[in-house]
């Protein structure tokens, strides 16, 4: 497993400390499920109710900087955490196809993932499908669809 896993779980232990609703999205949740054999950052969603103590559980662990990116998302902010980058999330919103789609944080199909003893909630496979999806990132989408395909339940 990549030695960037144990800050994953550091930034878990913090925000589950906090009782953060919160999970793992991105290419880390595509790692943790074996889809993908690498990840660049973190991407977090986070229950909008939950943004400020996510805030304080990031800045008490790491270093917040202030985004200039563009986002659909309601919150869109950076930290980096013993030098891995990460994107905190909440009330994602995404226009394509000349409509608009929710796409924030809802806890459903929530899966959880312990290493180490610390639980790692792991956003569902199909919200990441679709988010992959609208932004128009087909490999990643690809991707998702065949591990579903293959595991099927």
């Amino acid at each position: 497993m990549d030695s960037r896993i144990s800050i994953v779980i550091k930034i878990a232990k913090a925000l589950n400390e906090k009782n953060v609703k919160w999970a793992i999205g991105g290419s880390v949740l595509l790692y943790l499920k074996g889809i993908v054999f690498s990840f660049n950052d973190l991407d977090i969603m986070i229950d909008g109710e939950d943004v400020e103590k996510a805030r304080e559980a990031l800045k008490a662990i790491g270093e917040y900087h202030p985004s200039d990116r563009k986002s659909d998302a309601k919150i869109f902010e950076e930290f980096t955490v013993d030098g891995l980058d990460i994107d905190v999330i909440s009330g994602l919103v995404i226009t394509a196809y000349g409509n608009t789609y929710d796409c924030s944080f809802k806890n459903e199909g929530v899966e959880h993932m312990e290493i180490d003893g610390v639980n790692l909630p792991l956003d569902s496979l199909d919200a990441w499908y679709e988010i992959y999806s609208l932004q128009g990132r087909v490999e990643k989408a690809r991707y998702i669809k065949d591990y579903q395909l293959y595991h099927k339940k």
